[in-house]
């Protein structure tokens, strides 16, 4: 079993686990699945009665810049991954502010 060592400097050796895999691959997951339960979480909150429509448009910025933080903590340092982290989690809370607005819209129609 041969290791490809391109790149590394002399005296480093390629240590790859399947632990390291393992918990990577864990860590990835719970990411996702948090990031893609938020617009059934603002959903929920709006429909509750719990936050209004209006407030969880108006905290907009503050989720934005939220997302990127949490972006940041959760992925490796760089940039471009904070990015994929950040941008479905904002089209996620968008999605589910507008799920909202149209089932209380429709719901006041009745």
């Amino acid at each position: 079993f041969t290791v490809l060592t391109h790149g590394l400097p002399p005296g480093v050796e390629a240590a790859y686990s399947v632990g390291h895999l393992f918990g990577f691959a864990v860590n990835t997951l719970l990411v996702c699945a948090a990031i893609c339960e938020t617009p059934i979480v603002v959903f929920l909150l709006a429909v509750c009665g719990i936050v209004r429509v209006q407030t969880l448009a108006r905290v907009r910025r503050y989720v934005v810049v939220s997302a990127f933080i949490l972006g940041a903590i959760v992925t490796p340092p760089d940039p471009l991954t904070q990015i994929l982290a950040a941008l479905p989690l904002i089209v996620f809370y968008e999605a589910g502010l507008a799920a909202a607005r149209v089932f209380l819209s429709t719901k006041g129609k009745k």
